[in-house]
């Protein structure tokens, strides 16, 4: 028999015809532990000598490890502040810690919330349609309850715009 390239062409031309059918069916002979056991084995050849010890490799950085912390002093503690009586006067009581929300005028309100309202209609028909087509029933439950929520923030918008119309 011929051979070419130091290979007999018989013993080439059945490997290649066992050899894409070999590991899957191999596989398919082993339970659950035994293909872990393999992959396991195969895992620990492909980083043989990666997590050794020494000098970095070329291209790597040699990373050296960060010192500790130091060590807080000891908090002192806040003096202790006296409450302040409720008969106090309100200049005596302390600043608020944010200043308080500007007044907004009743036109600017209401075109704030006729807005509002376009937008949020908006979105509840998306949330409703999304609700309508998944098939998956924990999505339509995250749907119909943004859904609902959309709704009461709509109903207190109306309520509010109506209001602001009729005062």
């Amino acid at each position: 028999m011929k051979r070419t390239n130091g290979k007999d062409p018989a013993a080439v031309s059945l490997g290649k015809r066992g050899g894409r059918k070999g590991g899957p069916a191999r596989m398919a002979l082993l339970d659950a532990e035994g293909r872990r056991a393999l992959g396991q084995k195969a895992a620990a050849a492909r980083w043989k000598g990666h997590d050794r010890p020494g000098p970095p490799l070329p291209g790597e950085v040699a990373v050296e490890p960060a010192p500790p912390p130091p060590t807080p002093e000891p908090a002192t503690p806040a003096p202790a502040r006296e409450p302040v009586p409720a008969s106090a006067s309100p200049q005596a009581r302390p600043a608020p810690l944010a200043p308080p929300m500007p007044q907004v005028s009743p036109e600017a309100r209401r075109v704030e919330l006729e807005a509002s309202i376009a937008l949020g209609e908006h979105k509840l028909e998306i949330f409703e349609q999304s609700a309508r087509r998944t098939a998956d029933a924990t999505a339509r439950g995250h749907y119909e309850a943004s859904a609902a929520r959309i709704r009461a923030q709509l109903e207190a918008m109306r309520e509010e715009l109506a209001e602001l119309r009729g005062g």
